[in-house]
């Protein structure tokens, strides 16, 4: 009103990098018990992060810790069939604003799962996707999911030095219309320099009806992205208060 001219509200990439929210760092710790044919009887996690709830997009949220439900989402929900579940979080106060990430804290805790699911499936002699169905009801989205994938890579010979890897998301109460199911595997190798090259991604998704197929083959395409992304590059630093990355010759996608 004040000024006569255009004023420029959009934030400069360095503005975006050094002063948004931030994904908080956490870590999880999972038991199981398992029977001979593959069920799991008993899944514990625990999940430690940093609180989200002061700085939570719900003002409410703010003080009185519910806003916490931004740091452990995908640990006290599954959509396998455990015989007996629990599942705790610890949240430590830390000046550092942060906050959601695309698909909120799923990234790290359904990570977290499905690696120990893949883990319970070795050392109980089962094929991943094979324990997996073992664990599922047989009427739910997430095994129509799973059985989509399976025709897509099940039975291809994978290439000598090659290692595929299997893993299921799921968001959404299980009762509830909300309800994502995301399957994906991917061929990963060594390289002679003895890194590790992702080589091919085979990715299925039941997100009920989407209106812009075109729209939701880009979100696909860019999470993707910003995972093998987050995964082998991306890294915020903080340093004298104040994080060090600004623009994408620093934060690598």
């Amino acid at each position: 009103r004040r000024i006569d001219g255009p004023v420029q509200l959009i934030w400069t990439r360095e503005d975006d990098l050094q002063h948004d929210y931030y994904r908080p760092m956490a870590t999880s710790q999972l038991e199981a018990v398992v029977s001979a044919d593959g069920k799991v009887q008993a899944w514990q996690h625990d999940v430690a992060a940093i609180a989200t709830a002061p700085h939570n997009f719900i003002i409410a949220s703010r003080t009185d810790g519910s806003g916490n439900f931004v740091a452990h989402l995908g640990a006290d929900e599954t959509n396998y069939t455990f015989g007996n579940f629990l599942a705790r979080g610890s949240f430590l106060d830390t000046p550092l604003k942060v906050g959601i990430l695309r698909g909120i804290s799923h990234g790290y805790t359904n990570f977290a799962g499905e690696v120990f699911i893949d883990e319970l499936a070795e050392k109980s002699g089962k094929d991943p996707i094979d324990f997996r169905f073992r664990n599922m009801s047989e009427t739910s989205r997430g095994y129509r999911v799973l059985e989509k994938l399976q025709q897509l890579v099940g039975g291809a010979d994978v290439p000598q030095g090659y290692h595929m890897g299997i893993g299921y998301g799921f968001e959404g109460t299980a009762n509830s219309n909300y309800q994502y199911h995301n399957a994906v595997a991917a061929y990963v190798r060594r390289t002679p320099e003895g890194g590790v090259r992702v080589e091919k991604i085979v990715a299925v998704f039941d997100h009920g009806f989407v209106v812009n197929r075109e729209c939701f083959k880009r979100q696909v395409e860019g999470g993707v992205m910003f995972a093998l992304s987050m995964m082998f590059y991306d890294k915020i630093t903080v340093a004298e208060g104040a994080v060090i990355e600004s623009n994408f010759d620093s934060y690598r996608i």
